[in-house]
């Protein structure tokens, strides 16, 4: 069990968080990943609920489905110059609830199902013209949310997108836009 963990620094020589790597390691509260890495499995830092803050290294393809799920600290996740993300995970900072605004990077592609869903203090998002499709349910239930702007090049918002997003006020949609799903709004 990892419960008496409260930091970890990695060395260069990982290049994959595996699935549920550090899952659950309640009072882990910082994480330093390394530039060598390039995925992020599935649960791998799902329910660390003292986590507060994570650097996404520039190398990460993909952050796996619930990667962060149920991280009620992570107020600031960040992604270094440069990176390569393409996917975010279905679910996968779904309940991060202090988590209040992200910075999508330039070339991320897909946003999966649930991916931010529940994020109640989530004010704002930008979502990148390299994003083809917003799953479904990917903001749902973020209450805060009063501002969503989706730029030229994304092609599909999922069913129940931004469903109960009661404060959103200004959405901006794009030209390439094909589908919108059933209660997006």
């Amino acid at each position: 069990r990892c419960e008496s963990l409260t930091s970890i620094i990695l060395p260069n020589s990982v290049t994959s968080i595996g699935g549920y790597a550090f899952c659950g390691c309640k009072n882990l509260t910082s994480i330093t990943l390394p530039n060598s890495v390039t995925s992020i499995g599935n649960y791998a830092f799902a329910y660390c609920s003292k986590l507060r803050m994570v650097t996404i290294p520039s190398q990460v393809t993909r952050i796996g489905r619930e990667a962060f799920r149920e991280c009620p600290a992570l107020s600031r996740v960040t992604f270094a110059e440069g990176s390569k993300l393409q996917t975010i995970g279905s679910h996968a900072f779904f309940d991060c609830d202090a988590l209040t605004s992200m910075q999508l990077p330039e070339g991320l592609v897909y946003i999966e199902n649930g991916a931010f869903n529940n994020c109640s203090k989530l004010s704002a998002i930008d979502v990148p013209a390299s994003v083809l499709s917003v799953g479904e349910y990917a903001f749902q239930q973020c209450t805060d949310l009063s501002k969503v702007t989706l730029h030229n090049g994304t092609q599909t918002i999922g069913k129940n997108a931004f469903f109960n997003c009661g404060n959103l006020s200004s959405v901006t949609l794009p030209e390439s836009l094909v589908s919108i799903g059933e209660s997006a709004f």
